[in-house]
């Protein structure tokens, strides 16, 4: 089980991003950013990015468009799901914004 680490949930006039760690043991596996634009009323567009600090490689995962809100549990649980893996929150949450 991995553990991730909160880095940042900064709002903006035009976009919201969040920034997590996610931990593999110890080391951090993974850097991960999700940027939320909106595109319409009650539809937003989520762009993400992961950095792989194992395969020292950036990846861009393609947009998701979704209706309604969505949280920044939502975005994580989505990009997760896209790299396989199973995380639990660790205690310590950094904001910055």
């Amino acid at each position: 089980m991995c553990k991730y680490r909160v880095v940042s949930d900064c709002k903006r006039v035009n976009y919201v991003q969040y920034s997590w760690n996610i931990y593999d043991e110890s080391w951090i596996a993974y850097m991960v950013d999700c940027i939320v634009y909106p595109d319409g009323p009650d539809v937003s567009r989520l762009a993400y990015f992961y950095f792989d600090y194992k395969a020292s490689k950036c990846v861009r995962l393609p947009d998701r468009t979704v209706h309604g809100d969505i949280s920044a549990d939502d975005a994580l649980a989505f990009i997760l799901g896209k790299l396989g893996i199973e995380a639990e929150q660790q205690k310590v949450r950094i904001t910055n914004g």
